[in-house]
């Protein structure tokens, strides 16, 4: 004779082995499971996860029936190996599928958001989600939306707190774990140019006292991508205080000499000064010919811009390299 089957109802509170679990403030009531991330549960409506997530569907369709397992509230539940935080953060931007508030391009996006929805969004395969944190990141990318041009990561707003050092650090080691390495470059270079030596290897506070910190293989590619940077800013932006290279035949100033001396005069400050100028970073480029001698002639300043703005082309175009990193056509692909 078969034996019939009894579920008993649990509390949420209640746990087999004597956890107690938080409830979520997420907390659906009709055609419900329940998630258990860490020790709390969350409570939603079963197509929420189906209709966004082809993976998150097949282990909901995997579960037993609530009437033959010992359920919570009289729900299935969906175990996940996700920190609780990542999950109420999904959860919010599904239930905001439209991201018309929770996850709106317009606002600039706590990093922890980004971070959860990044990493959720790519292991559950949620597309929407995934590509619009990607975007959020790459929004602070001047030099890869110069490549990119079309990229619609020019209409996000950007993460909180860009400027702090302690942000670029974290979104480096967030970029290496899921494999976001398009902004990389970009970022390298932030970093590279704000943070000084001590604090890429010691890492950088973060509110809670807590140490934001590179990996020591990221460590080493932030300081030798630095030096690499700055002897090509040199090489490159400064080429046409090298008359050897880049002349000007018809300098106004050609008898007086007056352009060819302030020249090798600032090309002599330049190599004392070495270490001190500052690193193209977040879009913003080094002094140019003008900042540094205005009393150019007008045909001077043309000749020097252009091949300053040559010079950062080239620059642009081998920044992945100083960073050990593939090229920009590989970045996108």
């Amino acid at each position: 004779m078969a034996q019939t089957l009894v579920k008993r109802r649990r509390d949420s509170s209640d746990s087999d082995d004597g956890l107690r679990f938080v409830r979520s403030r997420i907390w659906s009531e009709n055609n419900r499971v329940v998630i258990e991330a860490g020790q709390m549960h969350l409570c939603v409506f079963r197509d929420l996860l189906c209709i966004h997530s082809a993976v998150l569907k097949a282990r909901v369709e995997a579960l037993p029936p609530s009437d033959f397992v010992q359920g919570v509230d009289g729900c299935p539940v969906l175990c996940l190996n996700d920190s609780p935080r990542d999950v109420e953060h999904l959860l919010d931007a599904l239930i905001d599928s439209r991201c018309v508030t929770y996850f709106n391009p317009k606002d600039r996006q706590p990093l922890e958001k980004v971070s959860a929805l990044l990493r959720l969004g790519k292991n559950y395969e949620i597309e929407l989600l995934k590509n619009g944190a990607v975007s959020c990141l790459r929004s602070h990318c001047k030099e890869w939306l110069e490549i990119n041009a079309k990229d619609d990561a020019k209409s996000w707003a950007g993460v909180e707190d860009f400027d702090s050092p302690r942000t670029v650090v974290e979104i480096i080691k967030l970029a290496r774990q899921t494999n976001v390495i398009s902004v990389l470059p970009d970022m390298f270079t932030q970093c590279a140019a704000t943070l000084s030596t001590e604090q890429i290897i010691r890492g950088v506070a973060q509110d809670d006292g807590l140490l934001s910190i590179l990996s020591p293989q990221d460590q080493q590619v932030c300081i030798t991508g630095r030096d690499k940077l700055r002897i090509a800013q040199t090489k490159e932006l400064y080429a046409w205080l090298d008359e050897g290279k880049v002349r000007s035949p018809s300098c106004h100033t050609a008898r007086s000499g007056d352009c060819s001396w302030n020249k090798a005069r600032q090309a002599a400050k330049m190599y004392t000064e070495f270490q001190t100028y500052p690193l193209l970073h977040a879009g913003q480029l080094p002094p140019r010919p003008t900042d540094l001698i205005p009393s150019l002639c007008s045909v001077c300043r043309m000749v020097t811009l252009q091949s300053y703005l040559q010079g950062y082309g080239r620059i642009r175009e081998a920044l992945p390299s100083y960073f050990n990193l593939p090229s920009w056509t590989d970045l996108k692909a």
